[in-house]
């Protein structure tokens, strides 16, 4: 069960959720277990029955992460109009409620924290060292190392994500910007682009 379970409406969706604390005694929906590779299959997860405009009402059980066991779980609205964004602690999925099929496993490990950009219709995940961003059409980007171990992102501008990582070390936090239209990014520090002496 994840106790600190939230939802941020920040995005105009063309469909109905409901979240669940517990599968209903005699569910007539598909329950759909994501991911369902068997890595998944009939795991603890967030629980959320959708109600999409067309197609059938289904329950899709999101596997909670193996490596943040006291992470976030939280629901976002998109990166679209037609998906909703899952965070289980550690793990996040994108999901399409017309279509239980499309899920995406998000490509970040473990999933620290979600920021959603609805004016760009793009959904930021960062982890330890790495930001990724998704758009309605899958990854849109990702950076390059930008942290030893530790992200915290201020600010997001129209055309920029201002923060600053860990510079293990110098023992401080330096800051970065990263371009929202590619994944570039100016700052940060990282054992790759660390100078040696």
């Amino acid at each position: 069960m994840c106790m600190n379970m939230m939802m941020n409406e920040t995005l105009d969706l063309n469909f109905e959720y409901q979240l669940l604390s517990e599968m209903p005694g005699r569910a007539f929906e598909e329950i759909v277990y994501v991911p369902n590779d068997g890595s998944g299959m009939g795991r603890d997860g967030v629980m959320i029955k959708f109600l999409p405009e067309s197609g059938k009402r289904w329950i899709g059980v999101f596997a909670f992460g193996d490596m943040l066991p006291d992470g976030e779980c939280r629901v976002y609205p998109g990166p679209g109009r037609s998906q909703l964004t899952i965070l289980a602690k550690g793990d996040a999925y994108i999901v399409s409620p017309d279509n239980p099929a499309s899920f995406v496993c998000v490509k970040s490990c473990p999933v620290i924290h979600a920021v959603p950009v609805p004016r760009q219709n793009l959904m930021l995940f960062h982890d330890y060292t790495e930001i990724v961003a998704y758009s309605e059409r899958g990854l849109a980007w990702e950076t390059a190392r930008i942290s030893w171990d530790g992200i915290k992102i201020d600010e997001v501008s129209d055309t920029k994500i201002f923060g600053k990582g860990w510079d293990a070390p110098n023992e401080k936090h330096v800051e970065f910007s990263v371009d929202l239209a590619n994944g570039s990014h100016i700052g940060g520090s990282s054992p790759p682009n660390y100078p040696t002496s």
